[in-house]
């Protein structure tokens, strides 16, 4: 079928800060970056395209909003799989990403 990873983290920009409230920690972060994938698909050949995540907050509880844009001059037949593996936030790249965001939270929560 082929591959599609993650080429480069590009526009990563935010803010993290720890805060005691009742003496309660809270761990508050905002967080805004794109991500550039690269695919090799079986048949249909290369193509490539961004994911970009606006807002990762604490709030978001692992659902996060994601902007998903391919280039222009991947093949229209790649459509039907990337939609499945890239676009689609069930399977494929998007909870890997997810999975990834989580594993920074609980480093986070473990430095402070």
């Amino acid at each position: 079928m082929g591959t599609v990873k993650v080429h480069a983290l590009k526009d990563l920009t935010g803010d993290a800060e720890v805060t005691t409230m009742r003496n309660k920690k809270k761990y508050l972060f905002d967080f805004e970056f794109t991500l550039e994938w690269r695919g090799e698909l079986k048949d249909i050949g290369s193509c490539k395209g961004t994911l970009k995540y606006p807002d990762v907050t604490p709030d978001c509880d692992g659902e996060y909003d994601v902007l998903y844009e391919v280039d222009k001059h991947t093949p229209p037949q790649a459509r039907g799989v990337l939609d499945a593996f890239v676009r689609s936030s069930a399977q494929g790249l998007q909870p890997a990403i997810t999975s990834r965001i989580g594993s920074f939270i609980e480093a986070y929560k473990a430095e402070f």
